[in-house]
């Protein structure tokens, strides 16, 4: 029973922590790692033949590595028009810095499903020790309501609205450049051509 508990309350963990690494980033995702790295050690020396050592899993999180040409990029004949280049190149410069935290964000939402995926595996091993834990363990895995649940729901939330909120305003970034480029080299089709075929990759790149 205490096994089990202590399964739901690590894995309830990844995500009250993780809804705090959408916003500061790789910083709480070391210091997250840090923590299970402590908590499987703590399994592993308690539960033996159940526990895993977290460590040996590092190389598997690390080879999710962002990918920050995956969205393509930002292409504008105002490069050759210093008055057009004057007018963009804050617009360019925060787009840029937009899809970047992009990916950053993806990245993270990549690792900490990959985190969870392993933690339930691990609990649903463990469950088999015994049927009441096995029953117990399934209806709180199975149920909407419970805490591991709701926190997983938030987490998702929130990427979602992390990512949704980014791409607007790299949206509205795009229309910038694309008004730089109909004043000062006479092309009112940039937003069309180039904009929006960037603008839908990334927003399918990043849907959850």
């Amino acid at each position: 029973m205490r096994l089990k508990q202590a399964l739901i309350t690590a894995i309830t963990l990844i995500f009250l922590l993780l809804l705090s690494t959408l916003s500061y980033g790789s910083a709480m995702d070391d210091e997250f790692d840090k923590m299970v790295i402590g908590w499987f050690n703590n399994l592993a020396e308690h539960a033996p033949g159940i526990g895993m050592d977290y460590g040996n899993q590092e190389q598997e999180f690390n080879d999710i590595q962002p990918d920050y040409g995956a969205g393509g990029t930002i292409t504008s004949e105002c490069k050759y028009d210093e008055e057009c280049f004057q007018c963009m190149k804050a617009h360019a410069k925060t787009a840029r810095d937009l899809m970047i935290k992009l990916e950053k964000v993806y990245v993270i939402y990549q690792r900490t499903m990959k985190k969870y995926d392993m933690m339930v595996a691990i609990a649903d091993g463990a469950a088999n020790l015994g049927q009441y834990a096995k029953y117990a363990w399934m209806m709180q895995k199975g149920s909407p309501r419970s805490e591991m649940n709701v926190a997983k729901k938030k987490f998702e939330n929130k990427y979602d609205n992390s990512q949704v909120n980014k791409l607007q305003k790299l949206n509205a970034e795009l229309v910038a450049i694309g008004d730089c480029e109909k004043q000062h080299m006479g092309n009112p089709n940039w937003y069309n051509l180039n904009a929006v075929p960037l603008y839908t990759q990334l927003s399918i790149r990043y849907k959850r």
